[in-house]
Parts: C-alpha cells; structure tokens; sequence
C-alpha cells in the first residue's frame, strides 16, 4: 500500500525567479546635466554634447547608462 506525502506549495514569491537591477540614475541627478544650459525644462547633457555648435538637450526623468551620481 501506498502512502500518501503532501507536496510542498511554493508561494508565489517563492516561484518568481530572481532579477539582477542596477541604480536608475535620472538626469535631474546626473553630474553630467548642465543646468546652467536650459531650454524650457530641458538641459544639456554634457555626455552626448560632442561640441558647442549642437548640444544634446534631455529632460529631468530622461536616464542613460553613461549617468554618474552628483
């Protein structure tokens, strides 16, 4: 005769595999935005700004990989 064993459920929690994250850095935190450079809400950024004669202009919640804290 068999004997019964109850499974063991996993929780939800238990079932979702795990993710690897990284920091979001916005640009309104970004060492690289230049505030001093406006244009309405948005400021350059001093990354993609190769030179002077055509700034790349991006918003407060913009994010990029190249961000670095203030």
């Amino acid at each position: 005769m068999r004997t019964y064993k109850p499974r063991k459920h996993r929780s939800k929690e238990e079932q979702v595999p795990s993710v690897d994250t990284v920091a979001v850095i916005r640009c309104k935190n970004c060492d690289l935005w230049n505030t001093w450079d406006k244009q309405g809400e948005l400021c350059s950024c001093a990354h993609f700004t190769l030179d002077d004669s055509s700034p790349a202009y991006t918003k407060p919640d913009d994010f990029c990989s190249y961000a670095e804290q203030r």
